[in-house]
């Protein structure tokens, strides 16, 4: 649903380009057009695809901050 809204980075600079010198209006017009896009599309496909969404799991490993000892220990090995 993504590839319909939201341009690469590529034609998003040439779009940011295009569109700085007219002003904040049409930065706007431009926001919200992809707002609208993105909106019905979502409810399109909301429509005609049936089930139900899925719980969204991603397994992530626990944050801790490193042990000192450690990064000195990497610090010198890379001296």
């Amino acid at each position: 649903m993504l590839g319909f809204t939201i341009p690469c980075s590529a034609q998003l600079g040439v779009i940011a380009g295009m569109i700085a010198p007219l002003g904040v209006k049409y930065i706007l017009i431009y926001a919200f057009t992809i707002l609208i896009v993105f909106a019905l599309t979502g409810t399109v496909l909301n429509k005609t695809l049936p089930g139900e969404s899925s719980e969204l799991f991603i397994d992530l490993p626990p944050m801790r901050l490193p042990k000192l000892s450690n990064v000195l220990k990497r610090r010198g090995q890379r001296l």
